[in-house]
C-alpha cells in the first residue's frame, strides 16, 4: 500500500478550452505493507521425517518508508468510462524487520538449531513505473473524487539483510521484482487556479514476485 500527494499543472477542469489535455505530476508521500505486523507459522522438512528445514513463527514489525515519484497526465476530451491516464516513475524505501522463534537447520554446520529466536532486518530502494487510468467524480469546480486502476512494474535495489546470526537459514540480499495490478481512490482540491492537489491511497489487487537472492 501507498500513499501520496500529487501536485499537477496545469489544470483539469471537464471544458479543456482553457488549458492544455496534459500535465505534470509531482508525487510525495509514504509506502508500506498492509495488516504488516499480522505473524504466521512456518513448517517445512522433507516427508521421511526427518527435522523440518524450518519449523517456528515468524513475527514481522512494517516500517513506513518514504516514496517519490514524476510522471505525466493525458485527460480525454470525451471520455466514456476512463476520464484520465496517468504514466508515473517511482522511487521509494522499502524496509521491514522480523523475529523468528522456533528451530532450523544450520545450512554452514547442517545441525538441527532448537529453540532459537533469530532477529533479521531487510531494506532497499524500490524504483518502478506505473500506468493508471483513472475516473473523476466531481463534487464541485474545486473538489472531487477520483478512482484508478493500473499496473506497475517495480524492482529493489541495493538490497540489505541485517541478521543476528551466522547460520540464518536464508541468508543473502534479495532483490525482489514486482508485476502488480493495482487499485487508487483519492480525493483532489483546487489549491489555485490552474494547480490541483490530490491525496491518493494505491494497494495491490493482484502482484506476481519475483525474488532473486545472491546466495
Amino acid at each position: 500500500m501507498s500513499q501520496a500527494f500529487y501536485a499537477q499543472h496545469p489544470s483539469f477542469e471537464s471544458t479543456l478550452k482553457t488549458y492544455k489535455p496534459w500535465a505534470i505530476t509531482l508525487s510525495v508521500g509514504g509506502n508500506g505493507l498492509m495488516f504488516g505486523n499480522q505473524p504466521w507459522d512456518v513448517n517445512i522438512g522433507p516427508l521421511d521425517g526427518s527435522p523440518s528445514a524450518i519449523n517456528g513463527t515468524w513475527t514481522p514489525t512494517n516500517k513506513i518508508g518514504w516514496l517519490a515519484g514524476v510522471g505525466g497526465l493525458y485527460v480525454f476530451e470525451d471520455p466514456i468510462l476512463i476520464d484520465r491516464v496517468s504514466l508515473n516513475f517511482i522511487g521509494g524505501n522499502r524496509q521491514i524487520t522480523e523475529q523468528f522463534s522456533g528451530s532450523y537447520l544450520n545450512t554452514d554446520s547442517a545441525f538441527d538449531v532448537e529453540d532459537t529466536v533469530l532477529n533479521t532486518s531487510r531494506s532497499a530502494i524500490n524504483i518502478g513505473v506505473a500506468l493508471t487510468a483513472f475516473h473523476i467524480f466531481t463534487i464541485s469546480p474545486d473538489l472531487f473524487i477520483e478512482s484508478g486502476l493500473g499496473v506497475s512494474y517495480k524492482r529493489d535495489f541495493w538490497g540489505q539483510t541485517i541478521i543476528d546470526s551466522a547460520g540464518y537459514m536464508y541468508q543473502g540480499e534479495p532483490q525482489i521484482q514486482t508485476i502488480s495490478l493495482e487499485a487508487t481512490i483519492g480525493v483532489g482540491v483546487m489549491m489555485w487556479k490552474g494547480r490541483f492537489l490530490r491525496l491518493n491511497f494505491t494497494t495491490d489487487l493482484l502482484q506476481f514476485i519475483k525474488n532473486e537472492s545472491a546466495n
